[in-house]
């Protein structure tokens, strides 16, 4: 796998452009329990964690894996009964991607942590 030189994405309040914007698709088409991948839909790279590394605070980047790794597929997890919120767990490494110490400050690194994104 190629070395992963760019700066860990952060988070940004919304402005609508397609760099916030996510394609979700199934890993496996039809299945109840599938993973997914989140294609951004301005680059079109895929959310991936950096090397597939199962530590705590590891970057989450954009990838042009094509979905193809575990690293860059994810599990939709909720305990809303209305899926109003969800959590994202790595296929990988079954670590959640969050927000930089729960920050909602624009320019905050993404990583995994444990916690909601």
């Amino acid at each position: 796998m190629a070395e992963y030189s760019q700066p860990p994405h952060t988070g940004w309040g919304v402005n609508r452009s397609p760099a916030q914007q996510l394609k979700l698709e199934k890993v496996i088409p039809g299945a109840a329990w599938s993973a997914w991948t989140l294609k951004n839909v301005g680059g079109g790279s895929y959310l991936d964690l950096a090397g597939g590394n199962p530590a705590n605070c590891t970057p989450l980047q954009g990838w042009n894996t094509g979905g193809q790794t575990k690293s860059s597929q994810w599990y939709l997890i909720t305990q809303d009964s209305n899926n109003s919120w969800i959590m994202l767990q790595n296929a990988a490494t079954f670590t959640y991607a969050d927000l930089d110490s729960g920050s909602r400050n624009d320019g905050v690194s993404k990583g995994t942590n444990g916690g909601l994104i």
